[in-house]
């Protein structure tokens, strides 16, 4: 079974879809993708984390 971290990356590449950098015609474009998808998934992290420290604060 997979971690919760590794389905919500999943997640994540199924929203950006993966693109190839040979798709995305500039480099810089491909740059701040690259930079959006990371900050997507630092999010995510930052929620989940959350969501487990508020969980630890109720008990």
């Amino acid at each position: 079974m997979d971690s919760p971290l590794n389905s919500a990356k999943r997640l994540v590449a199924k929203v950006f879809a993966k693109k190839s950098p040979q798709k995305v015609a500039k480099d810089q474009e491909w740059k701040a993708y690259k930079a959006k998808r990371r900050e997507s998934e630092r999010a995510l992290k930052r929620h989940r984390r959350n969501a487990r420290m508020d969980g630890y604060k109720n008990h």
